[in-house]
């Protein structure tokens, strides 16, 4: 039985302090301040919608097959397939509204990780529709190995797997698919779509959005077939739209819940993960990344180790296996960038205690070590340390002593890239170091070349110059595309002349053509250039425009133009390479007021874009996900500079101090409205993400409503402290929370809020 103590204001008879023993379970009081925490908002803020039925939605499979390697050897696969754009395509076509009812798709669609035949077997139990997108052959289909490699299922054994299964629809994307429908329709499945050409992104993105939208308002196949390739000709032609043919029982149809959702759930196989940056389109990395799967498939790798020359590609590849590796790691991923000379083994330490879920009050570094060293030995969790050379050498043997301590034969593994081989880590028992990831052999080389020259309509100039290219790129990632960036800005001739004046190894030539890029930006460029290490994680036109101001525009297109910048074309967005980021920073970097000045207009910029957060079921987060580096940078910097304008650190017991205190808030207002800001609109995040710094935010978030008055968002935000320490088990910490929010919602008559904060107590 839980109790706590209440204070009760008579008016009357003046101040009693009473403790009053309340069951939690079973008592009238209880019951209705649930009642009361779900049917009214707390404060002025929404609560969360909770979906109680999974079952009211179609259940979709999709698989989508992207291997890097062929199966035997270390070539590429004849064509390649951009994963993430497949699944991006799909789960926006399912996400759109169905435009006959204007609600969402009663769908739930989810991704099978990995791709692989043995995966679809056993997932086959357990859907409705199957959707596969990627490559077809006269003879079957292509999947995946558990490593990444291909394999051919031909036409027969594909439809095998179906034998047992409940499926009622397969949907085959992929060119040449008719002969394995055919043979899906021998084996039993009831109905079958297929391509019998491969289909651009945007027409099969239409084609699925209509499809799945007649589907679920139970048109038979045979209609929803007919819709679909209407809207498809209407745009894109007769030919894009006879490209799909149903195989089966055209009258048939899904039989829909009786009462179905209305929106849909996405699942994209991933497990949680803390910091692991969205995913980038490899380019013939494939040999890496098989064996980086295979290290990790043997149960006494303990660490695996990636060293190459800077802008080589390390991080790309640790990105991409650890997404394609996710499904070895269901516990858990977590990404450090050891970029800082603060970086300390206590911040592994805190995330794995976050990632899993582990006390941390009242316990020094050293037991957090131990239990952290439990929790990993106990788990599949994967963690990964990026460009660890910056690692300060007494930190690294203390990292390395870490490592040294839990046990590989549970399933979790490391991570670590650096520019070169660091001894610590790749003598442990258990290291599994690659060998130096290197330049790219011609082959490889000519196919970078050749996707950047496309993409610049520039091939047919450059393709009686390979040889030169290739030359002077000296099987550099960066060098190579950069040249052909260059070469479009500047000419094919007068930029081969630029490319072959460059000096030293791929490194080297790297850094100076950067600095020959820089020199010919005129003042926009170079403005809007500076402030791009800014940006953590990439950013849109729009936030560099808050922050650049009226010069963006141009500055926008001047770098475009110039090929510094990468530029993702899917999510509309920029960002530098480490090669040039290391540049701006050494030569270009803001300081002093200026640079304060631009830091304060991102995180006012990103404030805003953190409240989409409080506005958005959680189940459409992954969509704002791309912003959370600038979000989680933003907010810091607003802790930061709410600190300082009191005279403190920024730790948490400093923060806390302060809320004893009376503060005054002048000259101080502008650093109080962004804290609180941030405090407000990751409110719902830190509940249920857990981020690492959510703390800090939110007691940064109390100190700017006490500094206010604004008792109402205190008396929430101090509830929202208590969450945060319950969930990581501080029950006796979190009650204290709890009965400083039951305080100030009692004063200000607060019912909504005291019944939330009760509910929380009984939970």
């Amino acid at each position: 039985m839980n109790y706590y103590s209440v204070t009760l204001y008579i008016q009357t008879y003046g101040r009693f302090n009473m403790e009053i023993i309340i069951a939690i379970v079973g008592t009238v009081f209880t019951i209705i301040s649930v009642i009361i925490a779900y049917f009214q908002l707390r404060g002025d803020r929404k609560q969360p919608k909770i979906v109680e039925i999974q079952t009211e939605r179609l259940k979709v499979l999709a698989v989508i097959p992207a291997p890097v390697l062929r199966a035997v050897g270390n070539n590429p696969p004849a064509v390649r397939l951009d994963i993430w754009k497949e699944w991006q395509n799909l789960e926006d076509a399912i996400r759109e509204p169905n435009p006959n009812t204007g609600k969402g798709k009663p769908i739930k669609l989810t991704r099978l990780l990995p791709p692989t035949r043995d995966r679809l077997q056993r997932a086959l139990a357990n859907c409705d529709v199957l959707h596969f997108s990627g490559h077809g052959t006269e003879s079957g289909l292509l999947m995946e190995t558990e490593h990444g490699r291909e394999e051919l299922i031909k036409s027969d054994d594909f439809a095998k797997l179906f034998a047992d299964s409940k499926v009622k629809l397969v949907v085959l994307s992929a060119c040449k698919s008719v002969k394995t429908a055919e043979a899906l329709r021998k084996a039993g499945a009831p109905a079958v779509i297929a391509t019998r050409e491969s289909v651009p992104d945007n027409v099969a993105k239409l084609f699925s959005s209509r499809f799945y939208a007649e589907l679920t308002d139970g048109k038979p196949f045979a209609a929803a077939l007919e819709s679909a390739q209407a809207v498809v000709e209407r745009k894109y032609g007769a030919k894009a739209a006879q490209n799909f043919t149903l195989l089966g029982k055209g009258k048939s149809r899904l039989k829909m819940p009786k009462n179905p959702a209305d929106k849909p759930i996405i699942d994209f196989g991933e497990p949680e993960n803390i910091g692991l940056p969205a995913n980038l389109c490899m380019v013939d990395r494939g040999a890496e990344l098989v064996e980086i799967s295979e290290r990790f498939e043997q149960a006494n790798t303990r660490l695996v180790c990636i060293h190459g020359i800077g802008g080589i590609g390390k991080s790309h590849i640790a990105i991409e296996a650890a997404h394609r590796n996710a499904w070895r790691f269901p516990d858990g991923i977590i990404w450090l960038k050891a970029e800082t000379p603060q970086f300390q083994l206590a911040d592994i330490c805190r995330n794995i205690a976050y990632l899993l879920k582990i006390e941390q009050k009242e316990i020094s570094e050293e037991q957090l070590r131990h239990k952290a060293l439990d929790a990993i030995s106990a788990h599949k969790c994967l963690i990964i340390l990026d460009n660890a050379e910056t690692i300060p050498p007494d930190e690294r043997k203390q990292i390395a002593g870490f490592l040294r301590g839990f046990d590989p034969r549970r399933g979790s593994k490391a991570l670590v890239t650096s520019r070169a081989a660091i001894a610590e880590f790749e003598q442990l028992d258990g290291a599994s170091p690659l060998h130096s990831v290197g330049k790219f052999e011609d082959i490889h080389a000519t196919q970078l070349l050749y996707e950047e020259a496309m993409r610049r309509n520039l091939w047919t100039e450059i393709k009686s110059k390979v040889t030169e290219f290739l030359q002077h790129g000296r099987g550099h990632p960066f060098l190579l595309s950069r040249s052909v960036a260059w070469a479009k800005d500047r000419g094919i001739e007068p930029a081969l002349r630029d490319l072959a004046q460059l000096k030293g190894g791929a490194e080297e030539a790297a850094k100076e053509l950067v600095g020959k890029m820089v020199d010919g930006l005129n003042e926009p460029g170079r403005c809007v250039l500076r402030v791009m290490p800014i940006f953590e994680g990439g950013a849109d036109n729009e936030a560099i425009s808050a922050v650049c101001g009226e010069i963006a525009d141009e500055g926008i297109r001047e770098l475009t133009q110039s090929g510094l910048p990468n530029y993702d074309h899917g999510a509309k967005r920029y960002s530098l390479h480490l090669l040039v980021a290391d540049y701006v920073i050494a030569n270009m970097q803001l300081e002093g007021d200026e640079e304060l000045t631009a830091r304060k207009k991102h995180a006012q910029h990103y404030a805003k874009v953190a409240e989409k957060y409080d506005e958005t079921p959680m189940e459409g987060w992954r969509v704002l996900d791309v912003d959370w580096e600038n979000i989680r940078s933003g907010a810091n910097f607003a802790v930061q500079e709410l600190a300082r304008a009191f005279g403190v650190d920024d730790e948490p017991i400093s923060l806390r101090n302060l809320l004893t205190k009376e503060l005054s808030i002048e000259g101080r207002e502008e650093q109080l409205r962004l804290a609180g800001d941030y405090s407000w609109a990751l409110c719902g995040y830190v509940f249920r993400r857990r981020p690492v710094d959510g703390l800090r935010w939110s007691l940064a978030g109390a100190v700017a409503f006490h500094a206010r008055d604004d008792k109402k968002r205190l008396a929430a935000t101090y509830n929202n402290i208590g969450e945060i320490h319950r969930a990581q088990s501080n029950y006796s910490e979190a009650l204290q929370w709890y009965q400083k929010s039951v305080e100030i919602s009692e004063q200000i008559g607060d019912r909504a809020g005291l019944a939330a904060t009760y509910n929380n107590i009984g939970e």
